[in-house]
């Protein structure tokens, strides 16, 4: 129970492993690259995706079904990881801008580099005792966070 509420790589085994990444990349991933045209047009605001044929609501419905189903399934296996949602995006948008066909990959692939990163140091740093994944990402979140937050605040997204 501790590990899955600090989250733990080390609990998953490869059939696991490969039903994730199957279902990640035939179902969430497709998806939002599908979609990524219509994130970009509600950036603009409801009216502008409306007159180009989006329907706001739905498209705001559909996306947290699957993030909710996509994020259930990695959960269920590893348990709860915080803060790589909340930085991976951030650090992608400062990097490579707002386009949301670019920034979805690059922030699936920052999160997992920040997650692999956090499990490393989680086992390294005083071996042989294995520090939860959870408590590293938020160790290396939260500063990670404020930083991102207050550089993106004074000198805007670039987008």
């Amino acid at each position: 129970m501790v590990f899955w509420t600090f989250g733990d790589l080390g609990r998953i085994a490869w059939p696991e492993f490969n039903l994730v990444a199957l279902l990640s990349f035939a179902t969430v991933l497709p998806y939002f690259i599908y979609r990524s045209l219509d994130y970009d047009l509600i950036v603009g605001g409801d009216e502008l995706a409306k007159s180009s044929g989006v329907r706001p609501e739905r498209l705001r419905l559909e996306t947290t079904i699957v993030a909710a189903l996509g994020t259930a399934l990695a959960t269920s296996f590893v348990g709860v990881i915080g803060f790589v949602c909340l930085v991976a995006p951030h650090a992608a948008r400062l990097l490579i801008g707002g386009g949301h066909r670019y920034l979805m990959p690059t922030s699936m692939i920052l999160g997992a580099l920040i997650l692999i990163l956090s499990d490393t140091l989680g086992r390294v740093v005083i071996a042989p005792t294995v520090i939860p994944v959870g408590i590293m990402t938020s160790l290396i979140g939260v500063p990670l966070l404020v930083y991102l937050l207050v550089k993106g605040g004074r000198f805007g997204y670039r987008g």
